[in-house]
């Protein structure tokens, strides 16, 4: 639909194919990073409290992480589980760190919701307007773009070097060898949260995949305007 110049079909056609990979990988990195489930796999796995220098039960690390990261809970605080005078197992370092990182995820859930609304309604229009060629080409460059920016992410999570350029600036802060917090995330967890990221991010896709092709059509697809 053209008005004053502004070809607005093919207008929301470009912002799809950025606004769905975007909208993607910044939701599903939240739903990662602030469910109880990914930290419980982690310890699980990973059996780090059983050498830990801390007395704690992992249902509560989970609980704590999972709480802090949801807003639950105001302070990323856990005691120890003695019975004379129980240290927070978490320092001043960590709690910092777990700011850091909540605050981040927070950015991206705006960016995601953003992008979310962008998406809605370029759909709405493009639907209503039955601009199934341009919708579908469109998706289909965005796809591409969401697998791009999924390799990237991945490697940035997962490659250690590229980890600290982007993890470890977002925490910024010295960690010392012994420290709870960082026993926990390098036991394979950068690796673990990568796979769970692909996972929930390529649901994700191939379900928009599907309402995208119900919304299009098969047969309609490569029809031209």
């Amino acid at each position: 639909m053209a008005h004053q110049g502004i070809q607005w079909d093919k207008l929301f056609g470009k912002l799809i194919i950025i606004s769905i990979p975007l909208m993607i990988i910044c939701l599903a990195c939240n739903i990662t990073m602030r469910m109880g489930d990914t930290y419980q796999y982690n310890l699980s796995a990973s059996e780090v409290l059983n050498s830990a220098p801390v007395v704690v039960s992992e249902e509560k690390v989970v609980n704590t992480f999972q709480d802090y990261m949801q807003y639950k809970i105001k302070d990323f605080t856990l005691l120890e589980e003695v019975d004379y005078e129980p240290k927070d197992v978490f320092n001043d370092t960590d709690k910092k760190a777990m700011y850091n990182l909540r605050m981040t995820l927070n950015i991206m859930l705006l960016i995601g919701i953003l992008m979310l609304l962008i998406t809605a309604v370029s759909y709405f229009f493009l639907i209503r307007w039955r601009k199934k060629y341009i919708h579908m080409r469109c998706f289909k460059k965005s796809f591409w773009i969401f697998v791009l920016l999924s390799i990237i992410f991945s490697l940035t999570t997962a490659v250690p070097e590229l980890r600290a350029l982007t993890w470890g600036h977002m925490f910024g802060n010295k960690f010392s060898s012994d420290d709870l917090l960082v026993m926990i995330f390098e036991k394979n967890f950068a690796l673990q949260v990568t796979v769970f990221d692909l996972i929930i991010s390529f649901v994700l896709m191939a379900v928009l995949a599907y309402a995208t092709w119900e919304a299009a059509g098969r047969k309609k697809m490569f029809r031209r305007r």
